[in-house]
């Protein structure tokens, strides 16, 4: 974002640069034009990375009631091809989410934006398989939450903290999701 607004109408201006960082070279890329800006701008959005594939899912754009369902790919051996839009987009529209990789498989868990419930949280860990271009419900947080990471190893996404309250309550559960 580059405005934040916590008071009044809660201006919150979202950018769509895209800039990646190569780990094994320690090094920031040269980003190709086609490239350089994920189709609309995003924050609070989940990411992850499967086989040569970058995907960033949901998340929201200029404010917190503005969430989005959509799913953007990037082909890391390819990136003057461009971001492309998958067709099938979350079941579930959020931002704050987090996200992991297992397999073939991108988990997204939680996330805020929630009318249905008080808290405005979401329990729901659904997961994208990137080979069918389809989603399914495969759980639900035992402590719903938003604004947190996912990281998986070993064939489990390991989610700490996060708020229980949307835009907040900060909380240090720590939940293992078993894929």
């Amino acid at each position: 974002m580059s405005d934040l607004e916590l008071s009044g109408n809660r201006t919150q201006a979202t950018v769509s640069m895209v800039s990646i960082f190569d780990t094994e070279t320690r090094t920031w890329l040269e980003v190709p034009r086609a490239a350089k800006n994920i189709p609309e701008g995003r924050d609070h959005a989940g990411a992850a990375v499967v086989g040569d594939k970058m995907y960033v899912l949901g998340g929201r754009i200029n404010g917190q009631e503005n969430t989005r369902d959509t799913v953007f790919i990037l082909d890391l051996c390819d990136m003057k091809a461009g971001w492309k839009t998958s067709k099938s987009k979350m079941p579930t529209r959020r931002g704050g989410v987090s996200a992991s990789a297992i397999g073939n498989k991108v988990y997204v868990l939680g996330g805020e934006g929630n009318t249905v419930v008080e808290s405005g949280v979401f329990d729901q860990v659904e997961a994208y398989d990137s080979v069918k271009d389809e989603w399914e419900m495969v759980a639900t947080m035992k402590v719903p939450r938003h604004g947190t990471y996912a990281v998986a190893v070993r064939g489990g996404v390991y989610v700490p903290g996060g708020g229980v309250m949307q835009g907040g309550g900060p909380v240090a559960d720590f939940d293992v999701f078993e894929a």
